[in-house]
């Protein structure tokens, strides 16, 4: 899950494909995005992809991602852009960094005895 929040998914699938629902519809205030998907050359925007759970699948009857890929969006990536699951991660991370909250610095002791005069 930590490796998730370091991948932006959604500026991923805003280069690769045109989201169909981003008037909103269809699941898109849910993290849903639909679009034409590329594994079957769907035009009428049965592709899916899940931000919020890192799910994919494509609606076409036929499609290999139908209705849902048992790898989720990074399988989906995967099959796209033809790599293996670690070339799949390892591009993911370099090219679509996500927006990481800084890990909170570490903070040194302090001393926070008073010494009251007698």
């Amino acid at each position: 899950m930590a490796v998730r929040a370091e991948v932006d998914l959604e500026q991923y699938l805003a280069q690769r494909v045109r989201i169909r629902n981003a008037s909103g519809g269809r699941g898109y205030d849910l993290g849903v995005r639909t679009f034409d998907c590329p594994l079957c050359d769907d035009h009428s925007a049965r592709g899916w992809v899940s931000l919020e759970r890192w799910t994919a699948g494509c609606f076409n009857a036929g499609c290999p991602a139908e209705p849902r890929l048992l790898g989720g969006a990074v399988e989906w990536v995967q099959r796209v852009e033809k790599l293996s699951r670690r070339e799949t991660w390892g591009f993911l991370l370099k090219r679509y960094p996500g927006r990481v909250a800084p890990r909170p610095r570490r903070v040194e002791a302090v001393d926070d005895w008073v010494v009251f005069p007698e």
